[in-house]
């Protein structure tokens, strides 16, 4: 019998306007030699559905189709006694929120929070559906105006071994599958990567499986788009808390997996939960580009500074794309969650436990744009709203890079831990358009009293802006800048010429 129908609060704030978000910041870290320039955009709250019952962390899950319309998410909740993990499908068409099919219980006497075990991935046309349940993997495909089981996997393990993780292809036809196993008390394991096709109406196991070992080692599979090419995330280290990591890369060819490119080395730490899993990985653009979230992590850096990091497959090895994006906290999770578009332009990275406004562990989402061979973050951060609000432990994009969905799973506005989902519509509204973008030193800095362009002609103009984008001063720069009456605090300049845009970072002391 079908469960009732899930409450939801879904009231529409039509076209937020004026558009709040009609601004233009920028931040320049030197250090890392990062530039990351906001564009001025609108983030369109379009829809906010919210938990009914305490611990019910809806939003435990969160997985969306290619243009957003089709998203599904996790809801935990009591019956017959027993906790259930319940899986809820929504289709988002101009404007208005509908569900698809009955509500489907996941999984029995599942672990409450934020350690859950179940994981959801949706297909590019929204129409099949794969979920992780205890040591099962099920699909279900959406027929007939509901959902019916599409197929299963039973995965047969050995003693002392145990599912670990699964990837799924956005076009439906292909799942890896890790296990890991203990063979031995030094904390040697042994993960087995196995991978199935869907035809003849079931999930077909092919014959070629392999093996990765290591101390401690685990193995985070993720497939391309089209199931041709495959990550994966190999911890093999042996001292705690830091982990020997790499990121091993594959083709598909003549029935069988074959490493391509050299392995991505580095260091990273547990995250904050101890899923083990400190690093994320993504494709996009059929497995051309590669992109990397690290908690904690030191690409080839003397810092333990979260990094995420783009890759993209030329001459037959990964280069990088674009500098490294960072957070300035080293403690906000930053890279926690990475999701990217399609073709790989547009990658929301979140912070599940930013301190927003005093409020510890409430989270934030940012996401970025790739353009003029840089990233650029696009408009405000997302936040939490309140205290262990836990914003983007679980979040996504849409395949277009239109929509976010931005999951508080231990939001309490309506019920303890009873969880929120804000869905999103993120629309380019201005951008620096074809100018190119150049650094441009400012000293002394830091300085008290006066600043100096390094290498810039008199009677130019230019801005100043705080931290927040917010202008500070503007004029006709002629030999020096009088900062006197700025705040102490970091400022950002901008000086506009013709194509070029000129930004330059200085210290008021």
């Amino acid at each position: 019998m079908p469960l009732m129908p899930f409450k939801r609060f879904d009231k529409i704030i039509n076209k937020l306007k004026p558009y709040i978000l009609n601004y233009l910041s920028f931040t320049i870290l030197f250090g890392l030699n990062l530039l990351t320039f906001s564009y001025a955009i609108s983030q369109d709250l379009i829809h906010t559905i919210l938990g009914e019952n305490d611990y019910e962390y809806l939003s435990g899950h969160i997985t969306s189709n290619d243009d957003g319309r089709i998203f599904a998410f996790s809801t935990m909740r009591d019956i017959d006694l027993d906790r259930h993990q319940i899986i809820t499908v929504y289709n988002l068409m101009d404007g208005e929120l509908n569900r698809l099919g009955d509500e489907f219980i996941c999984s029995v006497f599942f672990p409450i929070g934020v350690n859950s075990e179940t994981t959801l991935q949706l297909s590019e046309d929204g129409q099949i559906i794969v979920l992780q349940n205890q040591n099962q993997i099920i699909s279900f495909e959406y027929v007939d105006n509901n959902w019916r089981k599409h197929g299963e996997i039973e995965i047969i393990l050995e003693d002392n071994e145990s599912l670990f993780s699964y990837s799924f292809s956005k076009d439906g036809k292909t799942l890896v599958v890790s296990t890991v196993k203990d063979v031995g008390s030094s904390g040697q394991n042994t993960s087995r990567i196995t991978t199935y096709n869907f035809f003849n109406d079931k999930w077909n196991k092919l014959s070629d499986e392999f093996f990765l070992s290591g101390v401690r080692s685990v193995i985070k599979p993720e497939l391309s788009f089209d199931g041709k090419t495959l990550a994966l995330f190999h911890v093999y280290g042996s001292i705690l808390p830091e982990f020997d990591h790499r990121v091993l890369t594959y083709k598909f060819e003549n029935q069988k997996w074959v490493k391509i490119g050299t392995s991505i080395n580095f260091y990273a730490t547990f995250d904050h939960f101890n899923l083990n899993i400190p690093v994320q990985i993504e494709f996009a653009s059929n497995g051309t580009k590669l992109f990397i979230g690290s908690l904690g992590s030191e690409f080839g850096n003397d810092t333990n500074t979260p990094l995420v990091n783009a890759y993209e497959f030329q001459n037959e090895d990964w280069v990088q794309k674009g500098e490294s994006i960072s957070s300035s906290d080293l403690n906000d999770g930053f890279g926690h969650t990475i999701r990217v578009s399609k073709d790989g332009n547009r990658i929301l990275i979140a912070s599940p436990v930013s301190i927003v406004d005093n409020n510890i562990n409430s989270g934030a989402i940012r996401v970025y744009e790739f353009a003029n061979k840089q990233w650029h973050k696009l408009g405000q951060n997302i936040y939490g709203e309140d205290r262990h609000d836990f914003l983007g432990f679980f979040a996504d994009i849409s395949g277009d890079g239109s929509t976010v969905f931005a999951a508080s799973i231990n939001n309490s506005t309506n019920g303890l831990r009873a969880g929120k989902l804000r869905i999103y519509n993120i629309e380019n509204l201005t951008s620096t358009g074809n100018k190119i973008i150049k650094s441009v030193s400012i000293y002394p800095n830091p300085s008290s009293d006066y600043i100096h362009i390094a290498n810039r002609k008199p009677h130019v103009t230019f801005k100043i802006l705080n931290q927040l984008g917010i202008e500070a001063l503007n004029g006709v720069y002629d030999a020096e800048i009088d900062i006197r009456h700025l705040s102490k605090g970091i400022y950002f300049i901008q000086i506009e010429d013709k194509s070029q845009l000129y930004i330059g970072k200085f210290i008021k002391k």
